[in-house]
C-alpha cells in the first residue's frame, strides 16, 4: 500500500484533536476502533451514518494530520480502493514534542497547579482502570503506565525502570512544573501521599526510575 499524507508534528497533531468537534472526533474513533485501515463505506457502515458525511470527516482529519490514506488492492483488476487509518507519532518524536507543547500550558498555571492537574489526571486513569478504587498497588500503576505509553519495566519489588519518561535528563530545577505534573499523576495513581514515591531521572539506559516506598 502507497501511504499518503504530511507527516506534522506530534505537538500539531496533539492540538488539533483537542479541538475536534464532536462529530469528527466519532469519526477519528471509528477509524482507530477499526483495527485494520478501512474504507470509508466501512467506517460509515460502523458509524451508521451516511459515506458522505464520513468523507467529508476524513479529509479534515487527513488534513490536520490525524489519519493517513492508502490504497488497498482487491484483486488484479480495478483501481486500488483508498483506506484510512489513524495516523501514528513518530516515537522518537513523541515525548519532546509533548513536553513543549505541556510545559506552555503549563507555565501559564505554575507548580502547585500543576501538581493537580497531575493528580486529577492520575486518579480518573486509576478509576477507569480499577473501577473506583480508592488507591492501586505498584503492579497496578505499572499496568496504568503501560496503557498510557510509558513503556514500563520492573525492576524489582520497590522499583520501576520507565523506558518512555519525559522527565529522563530533566531536573527539577529545569522543569518544575513537569515534574509537578508527574509527581502529582503517580499520587492521584496511587490514591495516596506523593511521599510514597520518587523519580530518578538520568537511567544510563535511558528515561527514568521510579522508586516506591512502603505500602503500609
Amino acid at each position: 500500500m502507497r501511504n499518503r499524507g504530511r507527516v506534522r508534528p506530534f505537538a500539531e497533531v496533539m492540538e488539533a484533536a483537542i479541538e475536534l468537534p464532536p462529530a469528527r472526533r466519532r469519526v477519528l474513533e471509528a477509524v482507530e476502533g477499526m483495527g485494520e485501515p478501512a474504507t470509508v463505506a466501512e467506517v460509515a457502515n460502523s458509524l451508521g451514518v451516511h459515506v458522505s458525511t464520513v468523507r467529508t470527516h476524513l479529509g479534515a482529519l487527513v488534513s490536520a494530520g490525524l489519519v493517513r490514506t492508502a490504497e488497498r488492492r482487491q484483486g488484479e483488476r480495478g483501481r486500488p480502493a483508498r483506506v484510512y487509518a489513524p495516523r501514528a507519532a513518530d516515537p522518537g518524536r513523541v515525548h519532546q514534542s509533548l513536553i513543549s507543547l505541556v510545559n506552555t500550558g503549563l507555565e501559564r498555571v505554575g507548580a502547585a497547579e500543576s501538581y493537580e492537574i497531575g493528580r486529577a489526571w492520575g486518579a480518573e486513569e486509576r478509576r477507569r482502570e480499577l473501577g473506583g478504587a480508592a488507591d492501586a498497588t505498584g503492579q497496578q500503576v505499572v499496568t496504568i503506565l503501560a496503557r498510557l505509553g510509558f513503556d514500563p519495566v520492573w525492576e524489582s519489588e520497590s522499583a520501576v525502570h520507565i523506558r518512555s519518561c519525559p522527565l529522563g535528563h530533566r531536573s527539577p530545577e529545569e522543569d518544575q512544573n513537569l515534574w509537578e505534573l508527574h509527581r502529582g499523576l503517580f499520587a492521584g495513581l496511587l490514591g495516596r501521599s506523593q511521599d510514597t514515591f520518587r523519580f530518578r531521572p538520568d537511567d544510563p539506559r535511558g528515561g527514568c526510575t521510579v522508586d516506591f516506598g512502603p505500602w503500609e
